[in-house]
């Protein structure tokens, strides 16, 4: 109450004064004439009395530069999972609970990269035969078989031995567009997870010889879903319908945003300095990778 009587007092003073200058808490001030309107003149400070600026950084690394660079034991980066976004508020309140005027942040978001995106992005729509197929070829990269005992599903009961390469994924594409004319005569689903479709070529209006393919139940993606981040295994569910003479596919990413919480948790793992580096051939060491120098982490609900 004292401090505000002060401010005022100076105010009322300037307003006698006329087009003098003031000092407000070290602040220069002029009282303008017309309605004794007051004005700082902050900008004509050799410096300011504080930093104010937000700026985006590209990449974690550079994030993790720019706050080590001007932060101090009361700085504080608030995590969003679900946004994959970090803000850096370098002149946070003190521990003390003196208020700051948090004007100094950073932010990272984590940037998806355009394979996930379009994953994601075709998730769930139904597409014609050639359609799919040509989506596959397209985007066979991010197709993975794993090894024996490298995955092992959370959500579904699934036999890896059954999950199909890239290869064979294309192999299917390729079967798919040859059917594309063809007729749709059943489907089944089979004991080994599996799906079996058996079609009917026609020949000028006449059934021939009866054909059937075999297209897995579910196939597994290894894709990186932030850049300059780690690959994740995402399991994928294969379906399709019959649509008159041919068929319709789609595909539904089993739990998408399970990997997108994990890869924003590897991240935080990396702000606090517990992420392992690795080797040449990619084996983590028992070094760990720098991250935050001071400050605190905080996950917040979006």
């Amino acid at each position: 109450m004292e401090k505000q009587t002060d401010i005022q007092a100076a105010l009322d003073a300037g307003m006698l004064i006329g087009n003098q200058t003031i000092d407000i808490n070290g602040v220069p001030v002029v009282l303008l004439p017309e309605g004794a309107k007051a004005e700082t003149l902050e900008h004509l400070r050799d410096t300011p009395r504080r930093i104010k600026t937000s700026r985006a950084l590209r990449t974690v690394e550079d994030f993790i530069a720019y706050h080590n660079r001007y932060a101090n034991q009361d700085s504080t980066i608030l995590a969003d999972i679900d946004a994959g976004k970090f803000t850096s508020l370098l002149d946070y309140h003190h521990s003390n609970g003196e208020a700051q005027n948090c004007d100094h942040v950073a932010t990272y978001t984590c940037p998806e990269t355009s394979e996930w995106q379009a994953w994601k992005r075709q998730s769930n729509n139904w597409m014609g035969q050639t359609d799919f197929a040509e989506f596959l070829q397209d985007n066979h990269l991010q197709i993975y078989k794993p090894k024996a005992g490298e995955f092992t599903p959370e959500e579904l009961d699934v036999v890896l031995d059954k999950l199909p390469d890239s290869t064979t994924m294309i192999e299917i594409a390729a079967t798919l567009e040859v059917t594309s004319n063809s007729k749709v005569t059943s489907g089944q689903n089979l004991h080994n997870g599996a799906m079996k479709i058996a079609y009917t070529d026609e020949v000028d209006g006449r059934a021939g010889a009866n054909s059937e393919i075999e297209i897995p139940t579910y196939f597994l993606l290894g894709i990186q879903l932030f850049k300059g981040g780690a690959h994740y295994m995402i399991l994928a569910r294969l379906k399709y319908r019959k649509d008159g003479p041919t068929i319709k596919l789609r595909y539904e990413l089993v739990r998408p945003h399970k990997a997108h919480e994990r890869a924003v948790l590897d991240v935080i793992t990396r702000l606090r300095g517990e992420a392992p580096k690795k080797d040449a051939e990619g084996n983590p060491t028992e070094e760990t990778l720098p991250g935050i120098a001071t400050g605190h982490i905080y996950e917040i609900v979006s």
